[in-house]
């Protein structure tokens, strides 16, 4: 039997509390994967970013299995996002089953001619505390981004066998004119759709099932599930 339990998606007012459903035991059963609406702003990650481009997304992986040892690629992405010029976060993550070794931000803010693109991320590498600060600025003016992509791609390395969840944590994202992007309540951080993942060092993900079309109203019942979110092409 395969037990569930949520994850936790922080969402927009008008979509209230949302759930990411994830297999977490010991069975066969397949999940099913539902889609995300398009025009929601989410920034998450996705643990298996061999689909995505810069300023396109594939499906958005929520596991990967590793084998202790490797050293593989996970994105942070963005969906949906308008006027974009800076943001900044901590990637959380459990450091006695994964180690930061690098970031690359050259990727969704870097596709504009022109930009100037700098990543802030500066803690010593490898990282292995469990928490690594994230923080990207353009210096080019007039060069704020829009559309869906890639916000940096970090490099990590498994180091021992377990699970290690891995989410965004204290996350602002800010225009040109600085104004702090889907702040609803003024404290600066980002209120809108945000999701996490899971690594497996030496152990497999849950299977599943196929995407299939999700006809439901979510924002009248206030819930949102997801599971893998439909490629997203860059709208700029």
């Amino acid at each position: 039997m395969v037990k569930l339990s949520p994850i936790a998606l922080i969402a927009s007012p008008l979509l209230a509390v949302v759930l990411l459903a994830a297999c977490t035991s010991d069975g066969d059963e397949d999940l099913t994967p539902v889609v995300i609406p398009s025009g929601v702003t989410t920034v998450g990650i996705d643990a298996d970013p061999t689909s995505n481009t810069p300023t396109s997304l594939g499906d958005i992986d929520v596991c990967v299995s590793v084998a202790t040892g490797q050293s593989f690629d996970i994105d942070v992405f963005v969906t949906d996002i308008h006027d974009l010029f800076g943001w900044d976060a901590n990637f959380v993550y459990d450091g006695s089953v994964v180690h930061v070794l690098g970031s690359d931000a050259q990727l969704f803010q870097a596709s504009n001619p022109g930009s100037q693109v700098v990543n802030f991320s500066a803690d010593p590498l490898p990282d292995t505390d469990g928490s690594y600060t994230l923080g990207v600025g353009e210096m080019a003016e007039a060069s704020a981004d829009s559309g869906s992509g890639v916000l940096v791609r970090l490099t990590l390395e498994a180091a021992s066998a377990g699970t290690s969840r891995v989410s965004l944590a204290g996350l602002k994202l800010r225009t040109m004119q600085g104004d702090y992007i889907d702040d609803a309540d003024g404290d600066q951080f980002f209120d809108s759709t945000t999701s996490e993942a899971e690594i497996r060092v030496d152990e497999p993900c849950p299977s599943v099932g196929a995407s299939q079309p999700d006809d439901r109203d979510y924002a009248s019942s206030g819930f949102l599930p997801l599971f893998l979110l439909s490629p997203f092409d860059d709208a700029t």
